[in-house]
């Protein structure tokens, strides 16, 4: 008669040590280290407990409708000064010669954010004034949405020293983002530094164009104009245009993950690398205990139960 196999089972064999003897310091030891072990190579190969992460977004930049143009001549003392700011109206304003000022931001996909920004300053020019040199501040609130949500102030800032003579120059670029450490994340809105305002319009020296660019240049985020082109026109009629169309593509933002923004991916990679070392453990530990290396007996008195043998 034909005898197949049908059906199989482990008996379960018990080892036991007393408490104070190497098996169960074997066993203590073994059972930390599959614990302990995977946290400590995850951690020290650096993808376990991120330091920083990058996320690409587009911001929500937001002009207030300030602004600040200066135009300087190496042949002239005489400054144009054209400004919003309650200190130049007052105290610059015969040199105030700006007629005609246009701002417009567009929304080209209607998604609530302006993606592009459009300033054009006409300024009269004093008689035998010769440009040498252009600067443009414009203060704007910049605000990142998920998974690090934060506003901050800063400005659009636009410097040019002329070598030639000129009366129109239209700029085209890209406005950037300079990070001097990674931002922290928070899930309340949170601003780069509550405390920190690049312009205050209630503080006299806050307002100064010196001031205002030696604030900038100590922040620790700042925006920037990259990719920038620009044509000239040397139109004589007596005033001097400035147009400037800035575009807000996606920006590659520094953050400082929160910590379950680290556990969501950090628990994958420390079960991959459990899996791996409980097994290696695994395999010691049954070396050493199937070879008698450490004192142990065994305790059979379960399977006698079970199967009742004598």
């Amino acid at each position: 008669m034909v005898v197949l196999e049908v059906y199989t089972k482990c008996i379960k064999v018990k080892y036991k040590a007393f408490l104070l003897s190497k098996a169960t310091l074997v066993a203590l030891i073994s059972g930390l280290v599959s614990v302990i072990l995977p946290f400590v190579l995850c951690y020290e190969t650096g993808g376990f407990w991120q330091k920083r992460d990058v996320v690409y977004v587009q911001p929500d930049v937001k002009f207030g409708g300030d602004f600040l143009f200066l135009a300087t001549s190496s042949e002239n003392p005489q400054v144009i000064s054209c400004s919003s700011f309650a200190y130049y109206k007052k105290y610059m304003k015969n040199f105030d010669t700006c007629s005609t000022i246009k701002v417009r931001e567009l929304d080209d996909n209607y998604d609530g954010k302006a993606d592009s920004l459009h300033v054009a300053i006409t300024a009269g020019l004093p008689e035998h004034f010769k440009i040498s040199s252009i600067h443009l501040v414009l203060p704007i609130n910049y605000t990142l949405g998920l998974p690090c949500t934060f506003h901050t102030q800063s400005a659009i800032i636009y410097q040019n020293f002329v070598t030639s003579s000129l009366t129109q120059i239209s700029v085209y670029a890209d406005l950037g983002l300079k990070q001097s450490e990674a931002i922290r994340c928070s899930k309340y809105d949170l601003a780069m530094n509550p405390d920190y305002l690049l312009i205050n319009k209630e503080d006299i020296q806050s307002v100064k164009f010196e001031n205002i660019i030696a604030r900038y240049a100590e922040s620790k985020l700042k925006t920037t104009l990259d990719n920038i082109l620009t044509t000239t026109n040397p139109i004589m009629d007596g005033t001097f245009t400035i147009n400037l169309i800035l575009k807000y593509p996606e920006q590659k933002i520094y953050f400082k993950p929160r910590f379950w923004q680290i556990i969501k991916l950090a628990w994958m990679q420390y079960i991959a690398v459990y899996i791996i070392i409980s097994w290696i453990i695994l395999q010691i530990k049954t070396y050493i205990f199937k070879n008698n290396l450490v004192s142990m007996y065994e305790d059979k008195t379960n399977i006698n139960k079970k199967y009742n043998l004598q």
